[in-house]
């Protein structure tokens, strides 16, 4: 499998979003949000004169850096000691620099803060090693009056099982928590014990709120790496579980046993599951999944990815759409089958079952590389997607097929032409012949449009028709278009575009 495939499957995995689920108190002074990317090289002076502004008012700041210097890191600490109103902190550090000792200056600064109840950290670029996680989560005992806490911990493929042992060991002085979010990536070097490690701070956390899990192909995890995840099934507060378990060795039984655990959380609203590339799950495992995941009554947003799996076929797909219709408050459905042996069958089903949930206003469909649909399957999935009346956002990603002619996608635009109630449009399509795509007419109601047509041997003329006609949209508000790599447009950075 190609990198490129690769990223392009797992980008809406990684899509972080910490929300507070405490509202700020009322306060008699105004409330201020203060949002800075911090790279200027006259640092101090620019920090210092924003925080000075704003002192006594500040209540929201939003800090996003792009290198963590130390001398930066003591300039803010200092400034924001006169920030006594600040409630709500988050913090991106951006940088793959090898200096956590800023770790201890900022949350022994967060301690004075009397009013802070919030506060998040994100080290989304960071390579973090065994040693700097133990720095950063010492300091964590110093954060006793947090209401909401979330840490991001993405690509940190140095940490070890101590590196997990510091950090979860550290975390359960945070246990009072109303609302914790923690999303971690555990690396290629974790094996069972870390998933232990892990697992037992989950008996301290039965409040925790938002959880994401990331095994990062790690070689060390199959099936008895998901059995130690037992604790799981003890997280009843949960709302949101997100779980990439890409690549791993598991099997059937691994499946089996992950869904003993999260069968008793009920109160899971959003639940994503990466599965792709796992090549022993069978239709059997899939089948188990597909049956614990729709049983959920609480369910409002659902991902699944089973990309890159000769196993998934008509038949899985077949039973995961039966049971669909369980799912009765879902609203927001991403179904990614890159590479999989589906066929018009499997997709013609799916989408009849589709138009039958009331509620979905939300659709991701991912068919990359599935080359047995042809056009008869795309014309049957247009009429089927018109026939969900409340869909506001739809994407299609279709790549890849010889057998799917420009005539299936002209009636697919035929279709979302007289849909009235959508409003946000992503039709990605490469390696499929569009030539006379050009005369394209685009739905009057849409806000948001993102087309990517690549290998599309369209003309210059057609793709500058298909320009014109999107821009000249009445309610757009967002445009992105990239024609054969020769056209890339959008309405923010190419004004000559804008209406």
């Amino acid at each position: 499998m190609n990198i490129q495939k690769i990223t392009s499957i797992k980008q809406h995995i990684y899509t972080k979003d910490f929300v507070s689920r405490e509202k700020i108190a009322q306060r008699k002074t105004p409330q201020r949000t203060l949002n800075t990317k911090i790279k200027d090289r006259d640092f101090s002076s620019a920090i210092k004169s924003s925080m000075r502004n704003m002192e006594n008012v500040l209540s929201c700041l939003n800090l996003s850096f792009k290198n963590t210097i130390e001398n930066k890191i003591m300039v803010l600490c200092d400034s924001l000691k006169f920030q006594t109103s600040l409630k709500k902190i988050s913090i991106t550090f951006g940088s793959k620099e090898r200096n956590f000792d800023f770790s201890k200056n900022i949350i022994k600064t967060l301690k004075e803060l009397k009013l802070l109840t919030s506060l998040s950290i994100d080290l989304t670029r960071c390579s973090i090693t065994d040693s700097e996680i133990k720095a950063l989560s010492s300091n964590f005992k110093n954060l006793g009056k947090l209401k909401d806490f979330s840490l991001i911990l993405i690509q940190n493929d140095e940490l070890t099982d101590d590196g997990i042992k510091f950090l979860c060991n550290n975390l359960k002085c945070l246990e009072r928590l109303n609302d914790l979010s923690l999303e971690i990536v555990l690396g290629r070097n974790i094996t069972r014990n870390g998933v232990k490690y892990l697992n037992d701070t989950f008996k301290h956390f039965e409040r925790l709120n938002s959880l994401y899990i990331d095994f990062l192909c790690s070689h060390g995890v199959a099936d008895m790496g998901i059995l130690s995840l037992s604790n799981l099934k003890c997280l009843k507060e949960l709302t949101k579980l997100s779980m990439n378990l890409a690549f791993l060795k598991i099997t059937d039984m691994g499946i089996e046993i992950l869904c003993n655990y999260i069968k008793p959380l009920k109160k899971i609203s959003n639940l994503s599951l990466n599965i792709s590339n796992c090549s022993d799950i069978t239709t059997n495992g899939y089948k188990t999944l597909n049956k614990i995941c729709c049983r959920l009554d609480n369910i409002k947003k659902l991902l699944l990815d089973f990309s890159e799996n000769p196993n998934v076929t008509d038949e899985v797909i077949k039973d995961l759409s039966n049971n669909l219709k369980y799912l009765k408050e879902l609203k927001d459905f991403s179904l990614y089958l890159g590479d999989s042996c589906l066929t018009d069958s499997g997709l013609n089903f799916l989408s009849s079952r589709l138009k039958k949930i009331e509620k979905l206003t939300h659709l991701d469909l991912l068919i990359v590389g599935c080359h047995e649909i042809t056009n008869s399957g795309i014309i049957i999935l247009s009429g089927d997607l018109y026939s969900c009346e409340n869909l506001i956002n739809l994407k299609l990603q279709i790549n890849h097929n010889s057998q799917v002619k420009k005539e299936a996608f002209k009636i697919l635009f035929d279709y979302l032409n007289v849909f009235k109630s959508l409003r946000s449009l992503t039709v990605i399509i490469y390696s499929c012949e569009l030539k006379g795509m050009g005369e394209l007419r685009f739905n009057e109601n849409l806000e948001n449009l993102s087309l990517d047509f690549q290998d599309s041997e369209m003309t210059k003329l057609e793709r500058h028709r298909l320009i014109e006609k999107a821009r000249s949209l009445a309610r757009l508000k967002n445009l992105y278009l990239d024609l054969d790599g020769h056209e890339r447009i959008t309405l923010q950075d190419m004004p000559q575009y804008k209406k």
